[in-house]
């Protein structure tokens, strides 16, 4: 599950990349306002993901890794819908927060109880 999970982080984290002419002639947009919005994504959705990880560490992983999941498939669902750069600015960050907030805890979900997951393998553990 966690590897479905991964899969629909990354991809929520780089809807905006395709989407970049729909914006670029829909709100007006210049290559500065483009590069702007994708500095966002990069700040929110990867440069967080050390606090959030710190966050990760004092919080129940798994809820987290779970708003993780369902906070970017809400806000960039809504990116559609956005009447300004503004608003498409502040849909993008809070989605991509929750990028930044499934990896870590996905991280350290599937590294829990690697013992016990050890003992089930075929591999030799060393």
């Amino acid at each position: 599950m966690l590897v479905l999970g991964h899969a629909l982080s990354d991809f929520h984290a780089t809807i905006f990349t395709p989407l970049v002419e729909t914006f670029r002639s829909g709100l007006g947009l210049t290559v500065v306002g483009v590069s702007a919005i994708g500095a966002l994504l990069g700040v929110f959705g990867s440069t967080v993901q050390p606090l959030m990880g710190i966050w990760s560490d004092r919080a129940d992983r798994g809820k987290l890794a779970a708003v993780g999941l369902l906070v970017p498939a809400v806000f960039f669902g809504l990116i559609g819908f956005a009447p300004n750069v503004a608003a498409l600015g502040l849909l993008l960050a809070i989605g991509a927060l929750g990028v930044s907030a499934f990896h870590p805890s996905a991280a350290m979900l599937a590294v829990h109880d690697v013992r016990r997951r050890a003992s089930c393998s075929r591999w030799p553990t060393l």
